[in-house]
């Protein structure tokens, strides 16, 4: 399924860039600064609704932390979050963004 490329610079977007995984109502964003990983909740509107926005509940600068947190508010593994790195200014967010080719 296409979904539309992520554009907004607003953390608390519902298509902030540098969201990272989301799973039901939480998700882990990179804040703004790339220094530390963000677990937001969603406090309004529907998954994929432009008016959705985002709450912080946690910020943490290691991985182990943010597993921590995550399994404890979601109830899920966190496998997914296993692939990010130690430290949240260790990651290479160009790996992450859509490429745009020119023709």
């Amino acid at each position: 399924m296409w979904s539309a490329p992520r554009t907004s610079h607003r953390e608390t977007s519902d298509d902030y860039t540098d969201e990272l995984h989301r799973f039901g109502r939480w998700r882990v964003v990179l804040c703004r600064d790339a220094l530390q990983f963000v677990l937001q909740v969603r406090v309004s509107g529907a998954e994929g609704d432009a008016g959705a926005r985002w709450a912080g509940r946690a910020f943490c600068v290691t991985r182990a932390a943010l597993l921590r947190l995550w399994q404890a508010n979601t109830r899920d593994t966190g496998r997914a979050l296993e692939r990010l790195p130690e430290r949240a200014p260790m990651l290479d967010l160009s790996s992450l963004r859509p490429t745009h080719e020119t023709t």
